[in-house]
Parts: structure tokens; C-alpha cells; sequence
């Protein structure tokens, strides 16, 4: 699973102002260090350190929302999806009647992601238009998080083949990000794979190859030519060649994206037994190889 960094905790930590006291500074220590391991992809021992800092905030009768919101994003990266739900319904829970926060925006948006991890569809789709109804409430209609809420309902939409609902969604959030990050950075290139997949599906080739050629063009620019983050738009553009010109143009960009992810030494990676695949199995048998 990718690791996401929580831009908001970290501000909340930075953002504290005046003294401190010594039980105060023990959890928002354990804290910082426990996010850093995080997104560094210690997992485990990113979780040990936040149950720590989550006991010592709650010893020291602070807000530990922060925390939890955290805690529930390491647990499901674990797959201990049982501890993630309680805690983010916990964190759900303690804002009834309060004031929305962006933590509370950070727990729905989790949730939705493991209920759709476990097929329940409604209820995913029902909390993640609760989290992007909180961004925009909290954060206001153009920030940053409210494009990923966006993206993320557009990409649920779009696996459940509500593919008209979906574009404006991704539109919109491309929008945002260009606004905020720049015509070419590499933000922009998820929503423009995105879109591209939604209009393979649609059969809109032109367009699709359109936005998977300058997600690729961003994406080369950023990390340079090999990197792992070019597998997934030249897989995706190899699906679109494939369905709309055949495998004589496909097979070069599986190949591709099968040579970069083989440099990473990580046979578990889970595109390299679908480039097989779709190497061996689809293209090759289709043209002889």
C-alpha cells in the first residue's frame, strides 16, 4: 500500500505555540517519530510508537483525535482492518457534536477505504461523500485534500462502471491540483491515469491516449525513465493499444514497464505476474512470438 504522508497532523504538531509541558512533549515526540517511520515504510514499528503516543496523550487528558486518525491509517496498512475500523469509528464517535475537523475528513476517507476493501460497497461509497462534504466544509472547495476525496469517489465510480458520474469528479479534481500544484506535477499525472482509464472504458481512444501520454511525460520528467512509478501508465496505455490497435503496439510498453518493475528485485510486485501475463499469455500468442 502507498504510504501517505498527513500533511494536516504534521501541521498540527508544528503549529502548537507556547510552553510545553514534559508530558505534552513525550507524545507529540512519539508522534512525529512514529509518522517518520511511517513514511519511511517501517510499518510495525511505526504502529508501536503511535499506540505509545496515543497512551501518553491520553495520560495527559490532551485532544489524541490527531493520533487515532493516524493509528487507523498504519492499522489498515497492516491489514489488521478490525483494530483500523474501531479506531476510526472512535474518532467519528468523539466528534458527534462538535466541530468538523480534517481529522474527521482523514478517518471517513479510511473507512470508506476498508469497507470497500471488504465489498461493502454502499457503506464505502456513503463515507466517502461524507469526507469530501468535511474537506469542503472545513478546508474550502478548491484545497488539495478535497481533490483527492474527489479522485478517490471517481475512481470508486469508475470500478463500478458509473463511469458518467465519475468524469466530472476526476475533472474537477484535476482542476484543483493544476491550480495548486502546477500543469506538470506528478499529483496531476494520478487524476490524468485515471481519466485515461475511465475513457479506454468509454472507448474514447484519442482522449485516453491524450492524458496516459502526458502522465507518462510528467511522470519521465519528475523520477526519470525507469522509474517504478512509470509502470502503471505504461501498463495502461499498453491496455489501451492492445483493445484499440493490437498487441504489435502493446507488447513494447508491457515490455517496458515489465523491465522497470524486474530492476526493482521484487518478484511480489503485484503488476509483474499481470505483465507475464499479458506478455506471454495475450500478446505473444496473438502475434507469434
Amino acid at each position: 500500500m502507498r504510504f501517505i504522508p498527513f500533511i494536516t497532523i504534521v501541521s498540527f504538531l508544528a503549529g502548537a505555540s507556547g510552553a510545553v509541558s514534559a508530558a505534552d512533549a513525550e507524545w507529540m515526540d512519539l508522534y512525529t517519530e512514529s509518522m517518520g517511520l511511517y513514511q519511511n515504510g517501517s510499518v510495525s514499528a511505526a504502529a508501536s510508537l503511535a499506540e505509545k503516543a496515543l497512551r501518553s496523550a491520553n495520560r495527559s487528558g490532551q485532544d489524541a483525535t490527531p493520533v487515532m486518525a493516524f493509528l487507523g491509517q498504519v492499522y489498515i496498512s497492516l491489514g489488521r482492518l478490525d483494530e483500523a475500523e474501531r479506531i476510526l469509528d472512535r474518532v467519528v464517535g468523539l466528534h458527534e457534536g462538535r466541530s468538523e475537523t480534517e481529522e474527521l475528513g482523514v478517518s471517513l476517507e479510511r473507512l470508506a477505504s476498508l469497507y470497500y476493501a471488504q465489498d461493502l460497497f454502499t457503506k464505502s461509497e456513503d463515507y466517502r461523500k461524507k469526507s469530501l462534504a468535511v474537506y469542503e466544509n472545513v478546508l474550502g472547495a478548491n484545497h488539495p485534500h478535497v481533490a483527492t476525496a474527489l479522485n478517490n469517489l471517481a475512481y470508486y465510480y469508475t470500478t463500478r462502471g458509473r463511469l458518467d458520474e465519475a468524469e466530472p469528479m476526476f475533472l474537477r479534481a484535476l482542476i484543483i491540483r493544476e491550480g495548486v500544484y502546477g500543469e506538470d506535477h506528478p499529483k496531476v499525472s494520478v487524476v490524468l491515469n485515471n481519466l485515461g482509464l475511465l475513457y479506454i472504458k468509454q472507448k474514447r481512444y484519442e482522449e485516453a491516449e491524450g492524458h496516459l501520454l502526458r502522465a507518462i511525460e510528467i511522470k519521465e520528467a519528475a523520477f526519470g525513465p525507469n522509474h517504478s512509478e512509470l509502470a502503471t501508465p505504461l501498463n495502461n496505455i499498453g491496455d489501451l493499444y492492445y483493445e484499440s490497435r493490437g498487441c504489435g503496439e502493446a507488447l513494447p510498453l508491457y515490455q517496458r514497464a515489465y523491465a522497470i518493475l524486474s530492476n526493482l528485485n521484487d518478484e511480489t510486485h503485484p503488476y509483474m505476474t499481470i505483465l507475464e501475463n499479458k506478455i506471454v499469455g495475450m500478446c505473444k500468442a496473438s502475434i507469434g512470438g
